[in-house]
C-alpha cells in the first residue's frame, strides 16, 4: 500500500490514508482506502488482517487501437451531454460547455475586448467558486495592509494621538505622509508574485489634508520588478471616482454603523526609559487595542475583464475596510478599502458534483462514467477542463498495467471530444473500469461476470476450454443490455 497525507489533523497522529499500489485493488467490501486514524487505533490483529489490498488478476494492456463511434452511438452522446453554444452564448445558461466557456474567456483579449459591452465581459459569481480559499494568501495581504495585526495602519489611526505632548524630548507620532502609503501600496506587489494591481481608497476627507486619495500600483507582465504607481483621485468624472465604485460603497455602507463584529487587537507597547535605552517602560495612554477587519469581513467581486483599466486580464478583486477615530475621537469610523486583483485563468476549477447549494458552475461537469466510477479533485491544473480523476467506486478495479490507479480527467476530456470531432475514440468502452475479477478455472456460471467484463473493453481471459463455445453469444446478449441500461443503441 501507499501513504498518502491529509490536511486538518493537526500535531496528531493519523493523518494520512493507506491506498493500493497499481496492480492492487480494496476488497469488494471496502469503500475508501484506509484511514490513518483507524489504522492508529486498531489492535496488533486487526492490523495483520483488516487492513490490506488484494492482487488485481488478468492485468491488460493499455488500448493503442481505437474506433470510431456509430453514427446512432456519437448521436446519444451528442444530444445528451453536449452544449455547442459558443462564444458569448457559452457564459450563459445552466447546461454549460466547460470547453467553449474556456476558448471565449482567452478569447476576448485588448484588441478584442472593446466589441463586448461591460455586462458582457462580466461573468457570474459562481465562475470564481473557490477563489475565497485558492487566493486566501492575496486577499490576506490586503487584510494587513488594511490594518491586521502587524500592520501599521490602524493603531496609528486608533491609538497614536497625533496632539499628544510629552514630558522630556520624547515627541508624538507624526500623521501618515502620501510617500509612506504609496510604498505600503508597494509593498503587496513586492510581497506577493499573484496579486496584478492593489490600491487603497480613502474616504472623503479622511486622509491628512486631501480630499481624495488613492494610491494604486500594478504590474502589465508577469515576474518582473516593473511597476507603475498612480493617484486613483485624479479622474475628473464623477461617475468613474473610485468612491462612487460598487466596492467601495457596499463596504461603507456596510461598516457606517455597527463596529461590533470587527477583531479587537491588543497592543503590549514598551517604550524606552530614556534616549540610551536604560530600561523599557509601560505606555501610559490608552486604550492599548484597536478595532480591525478579519478576512471575512471584506468582499469579493464577481470576475469581469478590466477592458479599461491598466491590467487587461478576467480579474477577481478582494477589497477590505478599515478605520479609525471620528474627529471628536469618540467612535470608529470608516476609513476607506484596501483591494487586490488576481488573476481569474491562475485558478482551480472543480468539475466534480456537489450538494445542490453550492454554487459552482462547473459543478457535475466530469466525464467519468457515473455507474464505475467517481470523480476526485486535481489541483494545480489551473482554469483548464480535466482538473480531476476517476477513481473506481466499490466493486470495481481498474484493470490496466499503468502505474496508477484511475482515468485522468484530461484523458478523459480529450477522448470525448475526438467523439464530437467523429475520430478514433476510447472514451466508448475502453476508459471505463470492470467489475471485479472471477477466478480463473471457474465454472461456466462465473460467463455473466466475465461477459461483463469483456463488454468492457477487458477481454474473456482465463474461460475454461469446455465454456468457451458459450462466450460470443453471451458477450453479444450483456453488450445489449450494457447499452440498453445506458439508452444506448448496441
Amino acid at each position: 500500500m501507499q501513504c498518502e497525507p491529509l490536511d486538518g489533523y493537526g500535531f496528531r497522529r493519523g493523518g494520512y490514508q493507506c491506498r493500493c499500489k497499481p496492480g492492487y485493488r480494496l476488497p469488494n467490501v471496502v469503500r475508501r482506502p484506509y484511514l490513518g486514524e483507524l489504522v492508529e487505533r486498531a489492535t496488533w490483529q486487526q492490523y495483520e488482517e483488516s487492513f490490506s489490498c488484494q492482487r488485481i488478476g488478468w492485468i491488460h494492456k493499455l488500448p493503442v487501437t481505437y474506433n470510431r463511434l456509430t453514427q446512432e452511438e456519437r448521436n446519444w452522446y451528442v444530444t445528451s451531454r453536449f452544449n455547442n453554444a459558443t462564444g458569448i452564448n457559452s457564459t450563459l445558461g445552466h447546461n454549460l460547455n466547460v470547453n467553449n466557456f474556456i476558448w471565449f474567456l482567452k478569447s476576448v483579449t485588448p484588441e478584442t475586448c472593446q466589441s463586448y459591452t461591460k455586462a458582457e465581459l462580466t461573468l457570474n459569481g459562481d465562475v470564481a467558486y473557490g477563489a475565497d480559499k485558492q487566493f486566501e494568501n492575496e486577499a490576506r495581504m490586503a487584510i494587513r495592509s488594511a490594518a491586521l495585526m502587524t500592520s501599521l495602519l490602524s493603531p496609528a489611526l486608533q491609538i497614536v494621538d497625533h496632539d499628544e505632548i510629552f514630558a522630556g524630548v520624547r515627541v508624538v507620532d507624526r500623521p501618515f505622509t502620501e510617500d509612506q502609503m504609496m510604498g505600503e501600496v508597494l509593498s503587496i506587489l513586492l510581497g506577493n508574485n499573484r496579486v496584478w494591481s492593489a490600491g487603497m481608497y480613502w474616504d472623503r476627507n479622511k486622509f491628512p489634508n486631501r480630499t481624495l486619495f488613492a494610491p494604486f500600483a500594478f504590474k502589465t507582465q508577469e515576474n518582473t520588478r516593473k511597476f507603475s504607481m498612480e493617484d486613483l483621485a485624479r479622474i475628473n468624472n464623477t461617475r468613474l471616482a473610485y468612491n462612487n465604485q460598487p466596492f467601495f460603497r457596499e463596504l461603507k455602507s456596510r461598516w457606517s454603523t455597527n463596529f461590533d463584529e470587527l477583531e479587537k487587537y491588543w497592543v503590549k507597547l514598551k517604550l524606552r526609559f530614556n534616549e540610551t535605552g536604560m530600561q523599557p517602560i509601560r505606555y501610559e495612554r490608552y486604550p492599548t487595542f484597536y478595532k480591525a477587519a478579519d478576512l471575512r469581513h471584506g468582499m469579493w467581486s464577481e470576475p469581469y475583464y478590466d477592458c479599461s483599466g491598466p491590467v487587461k486580464k478576467w480579474l477577481v478583486k478582494y477589497a477590505a475596510p478599515f478605520f479609525g477615530w471620528d474627529s471628536l475621537r469618540q467612535k470608529l469610523e470608516f476609513k476607506g478599502a484596501v483591494q487586490v486583483a488576481v488573476d481569474l485563468l491562475r485558478m482551480d476549477i472543480n468539475q466534480c458534483p456537489a450538494e445542490y447549494f453550492v454554487q459552482n458552475v462547473f459543478k457535475d461537469t466530469h466525464r467519468c462514467d457515473r455507474k464505475t466510477s467517481y470523480c476526485v479533485p486535481i489541483q494545480g491544473r489551473r482554469f483548464e477542463t480535466g482538473g480531476y480523476k476517476c477513481e473506481c467506486i466499490q466493486g470495481y478495479e481498474y484493470q490496466y498495467e499503468d502505474p496508477i490507479t484511475y482515468f485522468d480527467g484530461q484523458l478523459m476530456e480529450a477522448e470525448f471530444n475526438n467523439i464530437i470531432k467523429d475520430t478514433n475514440s476510447r472514451y466508448h468502452v475502453q476508459l471505463m473500469v470492470r467489475l471485479l475479477e472471477v477466478p480463473v478455472g471457474g465454472s461456466c456460471e462465473h460467463l455473466v461476470e466475465l461477459a461483463v467484463v469483456a463488454v468492457r473493453g477487458a477481454g474473456a481471459a482465463g474461460v475454461q476450454e469446455s465454456c468457451a463455445p458459450l462466450m460470443p453469444g453471451l458477450i453479444s446478449h450483456m453488450r445489449s443490455k450494457y447499452f440498453a441500461s445506458r439508452n444506448m443503441p448496441a
